[in-house]
């Protein structure tokens, strides 16, 4: 049985897609553009975040990363979050290049 997609459905997905790679190439190149020094405060910046949030919500679930490395596939759920993990990334390396300043 052929499973049915309406237009707009897969017009969307489409879309998204395009977003996401297109995201993925100016993050691609930010860090191309970018010193060993500026990847080094920005993976203390990631670092700062993630301590902050353990020490407000405690431990991250392991689970999670584990599932990432294995899956052979993607829940609905996985898109959402590699892209808020790559704007978080994009995030601190402006910063630690000076492109974004702290408000």
């Amino acid at each position: 049985m052929r499973a049915r997609y309406s237009k707009s459905a897969t017009s969307d997905s489409s879309d998204k897609l395009k977003r996401f790679k297109t995201f993925y190439l100016v993050l691609d190149d930010l860090v191309a553009k970018s010193g060993k020094e500026d990847l080094v405060e920005c993976a203390r910046l990631l670092a700062l975040n993630l301590a902050q949030y353990k020490q407000e919500f405690g431990e991250l679930p392991q689970e999670g990363y584990k599932k990432l490395r294995v899956a052979k596939s993607i829940d609905e759920k996985t898109p959402k979050l590699v892209a808020s993990s790559m704007l978080e990334m994009a995030i601190a390396l402006a910063k630690a290049t000076g492109r974004l300043q702290d408000d």
